[in-house]
């Protein structure tokens, strides 16, 4: 069986680099095992995989960093960021507030939420690809060594 989190790092390190960015700050802060200090965005990424790799001591170790992993990302990122749809409000908002600032940077980043979404959509998309690795069928296999 394949390792799971070599799957997690293998989709991971196919997304923007934005992504990988995003992804690496919010879980690295909001979920315990990362350590490291986010205001360094140019290691966010690197940082984050080193924590997640660090799971690859033994089996049960890695079960659980992919459980962490799997309800983060399906939590922050995949439920939020899957459809083109949940993207209309986030514009609107930025235009509001281009609207009420005359900001011309809430107002560009309002004409870049298309561009976002579409970027977000195929990235959820690779999730559900890759998404089998992360059961709890396939973990329990993996886990005793099936």
């Amino acid at each position: 069986m394949e390792s799971p989190i070599d799957k997690f790092v293998d989709w991971y390190l196919s997304l923007p680099k934005s992504h990988q960015m995003d992804i690496g700050a919010i879980v690295g802060s909001c979920c315990p095992g990362f350590d490291f200090d986010i205001s360094d965005i140019d290691k966010i990424s690197f940082r984050f995989i080193d924590g997640v790799k660090r799971s690859l001591v033994n089996r049960q170790l890695e079960v659980g960093m992919t459980l962490l992993l799997k309800s983060a990302i399906e939590f922050y990122f995949i439920s939020r960021r899957s459809n083109e749809s949940d993207w209309v409000e986030t514009k609107l908002k930025l235009e509001a507030l281009a609207k009420k600032t005359n900001s011309e940077k809430f107002a560009n980043s309002a004409r870049e939420t298309e561009f976002r979404a579409k970027q977000w959509v195929a990235t959820c998309k690779k999730w559900y690809e890759v998404r089998e690795y992360f059961t709890d069928d396939y973990l329990r296999n993996y886990e005793i060594g099936n």
